[in-house]
């Protein structure tokens, strides 16, 4: 995603430049090829990032305007205009003041210090893609950055942990507590939101919200969902192509991935000036559940195209763990954390900057979750119990058991009305997305330290309203599987992609047993309050004998004590 800092005192105070430089430094790994700053008497500014970027120069992610003393600081993309990216938000801004942002479509993260109104203004994009720190300082000066590590590069910020935001951000990955961060003293900038900071405080702004959004495709007949919402997924992957000559994507056998890589390689082949996608994957050998190699041959012989599949052990994911979490500023979410970013180190030798992938597909179109409803509403019982299994394996229960106590009631209401389960889904729309752009947000860091950019076209303003919408008006396909399905076959005409939901259950537990220290000393974790040695040590026994109840518990303790151990000395 590249990386931004900068510091700025409020009051015309003179900056630390101690500081700033050890916060420059630290976003060397998210930046490792282009590096601009500005520094003057009372602020600071910084940018790291990737190269080719989105852009023609690297010098259109930092402006200043010397007559009005206006800077912007501006790290990712931003859609749908000609032009250079910064330089569009300073005149938006000379227009339209804070309510610009309102306006801004793509996945950003941006400054902008107004001296004459004494106000730094930060932004951040709405599917949360990029991060933004920020704390404000005795001396009157604000502090902000892309990754906590960044703000915790100075030994003088305080490194109290904040117990709440941790919980939290194991529990929810940030939906319950939007603004809390890992320590006490620094916020995070929550999605969709601006934060004005100026010497009276900080007031952070929503600028865009799910539920008018989708208001607002009302006017579309719901018969022509299906094709808005492919047009505006073929947008969004044509603006994440843009200005790119390689690029590579993260496909699997499952639906999400499959349908970019589709829609990708049709435009291609109907003239667009497109770049070729690089295929990168990974498989566990004996574990058949995690081998999607069959439906990736599958897609690659319609649709051919250069392929890295690489071969994986089930081990890894403890050794260099700290190293790996001081660098994100975070502890890590996923077990494949190794295994990505090697297949990453590759993509990035072979010239890759961006990676797409399919993240985010299945919570918003539902393919995943409610799948095996709509495939037993609609008489494939066959298939239904099949998906049924998987979902089971993936949540480590009973199938049939955990099936039932899930889906019951909206299978129950589907029958009764024959209409597809997707349509009872609206309920879940907002919980769903907010877990879904954290959820992103974290996977995505997992490439910024091998310096590649990850992008979702689902993670997008224009896709997601019309796609929660069309869950809504879908009609009873015949055949089809999902919303995305007929919006895709309005591109492809039907096919007979049926993709699959891989789950991570079983070599996820193997990597952990295999890696789990004979003799482990939680000794950070348990000045958090939420585990002591004792209960910890029966978790583990338990878990070397085989029951895997307790496989997230273990792994969030492991991941907690590594990114304590690395960020808070």
């Amino acid at each position: 995603m590249s990386a931004i800092a900068g510091i700025v005192h409020l009051a015309g105070g003179p900056v630390d430049t101690s500081a700033f430089h050890r916060m420059s430094q630290a976003g060397i790994a998210r930046g490792p090829d282009v590096h601009l700053d500005r520094i003057s008497a009372s602020c600071a500014f910084d940018y790291r990032g990737v190269s080719p970027s989105w852009t023609s120069g690297p010098e259109e992610h930092l402006v200043h305007d010397e007559a009005s003393g206006l800077t912007v600081l501006l790290c990712g993309r931003i859609d749908g205009h000609a032009g250079a990216p910064a330089g569009l938000l300073l005149s938006a801004y000379r227009s339209r003041g804070a309510a610009f942002a309102g306006q801004l479509i793509g996945e950003f993260a941006f400054a902008v210090w107004d001296p004459a109104r004494r106000t730094l203004i930060l932004g951040r994009d709405p599917g949360g893609v990029g991060q933004l720190f920020y704390t404000l300082r005795p001396d009157g000066s604000v502090r902000f950055a892309t990754g906590l590590n960044q703000l915790l590069a100075s030994p003088d910020v305080d490194r109290k942990p904040d117990i709440e935001g941790i919980k939290d951000f194991h529990l929810t990955r940030g939906v319950a507590l939007p603004e809390a961060s890992l320590i006490l003293g620094v916020r995070r900038l929550p999605p969709a939101s601006i934060a004005v900071v100026t010497s009276n405080g900080v007031q952070v702004r929503e600028y865009w919200n799910l539920e008018q959004a989708i208001a607002r495709t009302e006017s579309i007949p719901p018969a022509e969902l299906p094709d808005a919402c492919a047009e505006a997924l073929q947008n969004a992957i044509r603006d994440r192509l843009r200005g790119q000559a390689t690029v590579g994507l993260q496909l699997s056998g499952g639906w999400d991935s499959g349908a970019i890589f589709q829609l990708w390689q049709w435009m291609r082949s109907r003239g667009e000036s497109l770049p070729e996608p690089r295929v990168y994957s990974y498989y566990y050998s004996g574990y058949p559940e995690m081998d999607e190699r069959r439906e990736i041959a599958a897609l690659l012989r319609r649709w051919p195209a250069p392929a890295t599949i690489a071969r994986y052990e089930c081990a890894g994911a403890l050794p260099g763990l700290s190293d790996h979490s001081a660098e994100l500023g975070t502890p890590e979410v996923n077990f494949m954390w190794r295994q990505t970013r090697s297949l990453a180190a590759k993509a990035r030798s072979q010239g890759v900057r961006v990676m797409l992938n399919g993240e985010g597909g299945n919570h918003i179109f539902e393919c995943s979750r409610l799948r095996t409803a709509d495939l037993l509403v609609r008489g494939r019982w066959r298939a239904a119990l099949e998906q049924n299994r998987i979902f089971g394996g993936e949540c480590g229960r009973a199938p049939t058991r955990d099936f039932w106590l899930r889906d019951a009631r909206r299978i129950a209401g589907a029958l009764v009305r024959r209409r597809p389960v997707g349509d009872l889904a609206g309920w879940q729309e907002r919980l769903s997305f907010r877990n879904l752009t954290r959820e992103y947000a974290n996977l995505g860091s997992i490439l910024d330290p091998e310096g590649i950019t990850l992008s979702s076209p689902f993670v997008d303003t224009r896709v997601v309203p019309l796609a929660l919408r069309g869950m809504k008006h879908q009609p009873r396909p015949s055949g089809s599987r999902s919303f995305l399905a007929e919006a895709v076959a309005t591109r492809l005409g039907r096919s007979s992609w049926n993709g699959r939901y891989a789950y991570a259950n079983r070599p996820f537990a193997a990597t952990i047993r295999h890696d789990l220290p004979a003799q482990p000393h939680p000794a950070r974790v348990a000045d958090f309050g939420e585990f002591d040695s004792r209960l910890y040590a029966d978790i583990s026994q338990r878990f070397r004998a085989g029951d895997d109840s307790e496989l997230h518990t273990i792994w969030k303790v492991l991941t907690l004590e590594a990114w304590a151990t690395s960020s808070l000395g």
